[in-house]
């Protein structure tokens, strides 16, 4: 199996600082915030290898211009592409805002 390097674009960061702020401020719940961003990091870096058995999504690539993959971390989607030997994470979202 290849392996790849892992890269977050700055909105996906910014989509993950939202996420802890949301569950940290509105939900008031800090720790919930630590384990379940380490669930998704976690689930981020399993990407490391095999993020290419995942198949291109058709509807989602021609929403981004390019090669979509999606995967899943409880309610949230992590999209990405593969690049050479790189895994560029775009956006991580709520299944719920994947409208096609």
């Amino acid at each position: 199996m290849r392996r790849f390097e892992i890269y977050l674009s700055g909105k996906a960061q910014s989509d993950v600082d939202k996420l802890r702020f949301a569950i940290v401020f509105k939900f008031r719940a800090p720790l919930t915030a630590k384990r379940y961003l380490q669930g998704l990091n976690k689930k981020m870096q399993s990407l490391r290898i095999g993020a290419d058995a995942i198949q291109v999504d058709e509807e989602l690539s021609k929403q981004y211009g390019f090669d979509i993959r999606r995967t899943y971390y409880k309610e949230m989607t992590i999209l990405y592409t593969i690049e050479d030997a790189n895994v560029y994470i775009i956006r991580i979202m709520p299944q719920s805002l994947i409208i096609f």
